[in-house]
């Protein structure tokens, strides 16, 4: 229906407008902007979802980004035995069925190893780092490379695609969280579950392992490249002074030509960095591009990054003389690290504990500012329980099930992992989730009628649908406009025109503008509403190409800005 640009408004239009005035009232008293840290309601319904691939466990172990593509590495279950599945992602919510067997490849492997698994992006195909047994219980390192065009094992690597590491003479290892290419070779660092030691083993390119190289020094956690020919391996030791400690952070340095320890770094080749814990697990690692590295470290109670120079010293002007620190809630062991657009760093963790004769685990996020200082504005005081989960019952080591973490260009970190069924049954799926990233500058969404400081559904959103309305002059923006606006009336009347031409403000998508089907979207998703209470009656269903909820939100964040959403 088209309407007249004067003022003069007809009884029809004058009773639409009070109902719409009362239903942005009360929608407004009920809405509330997200923050950082919160689950993104943009990405899915609930901010998450999950799948399953076999008939009891499932899990994300790694993933990887090759050639504009995603894969995920997955623990799953096929015939009643634990196998690897590698999918491929069109967008984070679509699975290419193209690849593989309607999507999902599998690996000649066993059993894949929470904690300790990385899949390394190589000039010759994807690596895949875990840990995997032979069917009989013997634990090995296994390394499989895999064509990430068709999903198949590349069987000129190693024997028929996998080269294995008997680990099994000096305990239970597991990969130990990282492992690094030096040149067309791959490092790999082993720990150990029942011992106190830890080694780097080396394979070179054709999947040959190197018995040559033998570092093992009594280390066990991430590995990451200092300079061109050495290697920081950082992991638990006792303390060598200082009352209160039970263990302190070791960095081990050593020679990459010859994997012996560099005896002039630090005392006899280590550095000792005082970071508070009982029970210290290094399983992570980040180098920045200014040569610094990052360790993430986990203890009974709290969540820990250590921040090194290219020499491999605590930066003390990071966070209390170079380690920044902050609660878990429970057992902290960081999975993933990462850095965002401004410098902010995130640190992925599963946090587990007992309350009362129950163990829970849940995934965590916790996010410091680029000095070390807790970041305030994310989560509860710099820290985000994203995705909560339990067992009831015994302590289950294996279950550690933060998997992996990547941003998006929007800062927003998707987590990978395991997560037990939404029904609370015994079954264990895949899942992600994407949190809230920012926060954004208002002046970045283009929704942002009146130019001003801030975003409100009551204001930019309420002048959208009385535009598409007709309504012009001062019937567009009486009582609209916020406080300290950037443009005159007469300014927001001609953005809002400029947008309308552009088909800017077609949210359904069904080739035109209008109050009550994209005016009506435009304000709900400002409001926060997703999902049904979006789109209940306000979508052109009748048109073939109509968004659904889901499209009608990432078309406004990719149109107008992720600011425009709370």
């Amino acid at each position: 229906m088209k309407m007249s640009h004067r003022v003069g408004w007809s009884p029809k239009l004058r009773c639409w407008l009070r109902a719409f005035v009362l239903v942005l009232a009360e929608l407004q008293v009920c809405s509330g902007w997200a923050t950082p840290g919160d689950l993104d309601k943009a990405f899915a319904p609930n901010g998450f979802f999950e799948w399953n691939l076999g008939t009891s466990s499932s899990g994300v172990l790694a993933i990887a980004n090759a050639g504009g593509w995603n894969y995920a590495f997955s623990s799953c279950e096929v015939g009643g035995v634990r196998r690897i599945c590698i999918e491929r992602w069109i967008d984070p919510r679509t699975r290419d069925t193209t690849f593989g067997d309607n999507g999902v490849a599998l690996a000649p492997l066993i059993r894949g190893q929470y904690g300790g698994s990385e899949a390394l992006v190589t000039t010759a195909g994807i690596v895949l780092v875990t840990s995997c047994e032979t069917g009989t219980g013997q634990m090995f390192i296994c390394l499989t490379r895999f064509d990430p065009m068709s999903g198949n094992v590349d069987t000129t690597f190693g024997v028929g695609g996998t080269s294995p590491f008997d680990a099994s003479l000096a305990g239970t290892f597991f990969a130990g969280g990282s492992a690094e290419m030096a040149s067309n070779d791959i490092l790999v660092n082993v720990q150990c579950f029942s011992c106190t030691q830890g080694a780097v083993r080396k394979w070179n390119a054709p999947g040959q392992f190197d018995a040559s190289f033998a570092n093992t020094v009594l280390l066990g956690g991430a590995l990451a490249r200092a300079t061109p020919t050495h290697y920081l391996q950082a992991g638990w030791c006792h303390p060598q002074s200082s009352v209160g400690y039970s263990f302190e952070l070791c960095i081990g340095r050593f020679s990459l030509s010859s994997a012996s320890l560099d005896l002039g770094f630090g005392v006899n080749g280590f550095q000792y960095t005082k970071v508070y814990g009982n029970g210290l697990a290094t399983t992570s690692a980040k180098r920045l591009l200014d040569g610094s590295t990052l360790f993430g470290v986990g203890d009974a109670s709290v969540i820990s990054v250590v921040k090194l120079d290219n020499a491999g010293i605590p930066i003390t002007a990071f966070g209390v003389n170079g380690v920044a620190t902050g609660g878990a809630g429970g057992a902290g062991h960081v999975r993933s690290l990462d850095v965002d657009r401004s410098g902010r760093i995130l640190a992925f963790a599963t946090c587990e504990g007992i309350t009362g004769n129950s163990y829970f685990a849940k995934w965590c996020l916790r996010r410091w500012m680029s000095n070390g200082a807790t970041d305030v504005d994310f989560g509860a005081n710099g820290f985000s329980l994203a995705f909560p989960v339990w067992v009831n019952g015994s302590v289950d080591s294996n279950h550690q099930r933060a998997g992996a973490m990547r941003l998006d260009q929007f800062d927003r970190p998707s987590l990978f992992g395991q997560c037990l069924d939404s029904a609370q049954t015994t079954q264990w799926n895949a899942c992600m989730a994407r949190l809230r990233g920012g926060p954004y500058d208002p002046m970045t969404c283009s929704l942002n009628g009146d130019a001003n400081g801030a975003l409100a559904a009551v204001s930019d959103g309420q002048m959208i649908a009385r535009y598409l309305l007709g309504l012009r002059g001062t019937a567009l923006t009486n009582g609209a406009v916020g406080p300290n606006p950037g443009r005159s009336n007469a300014e927001i009347e001609s953005y809002l025109a400029d947008l309308l031409a552009q088909g800017k403000l077609d949210a359904d998508g069904d080739g035109q503008s209008l109050a009550m089907t994209d005016g009506l979207l435009i304000l709900r998703a400002m409001l926060g509403l997703t999902g049904d209470a979006l789109i209940a009656g306000a979508v052109n269903t009748a048109h073939p190409n109509a968004r659904n909820a889901q499209q009608i939100l990432t078309w406004i964040e990719s149109t107008h800005g992720v600011a425009c959403l709370p």
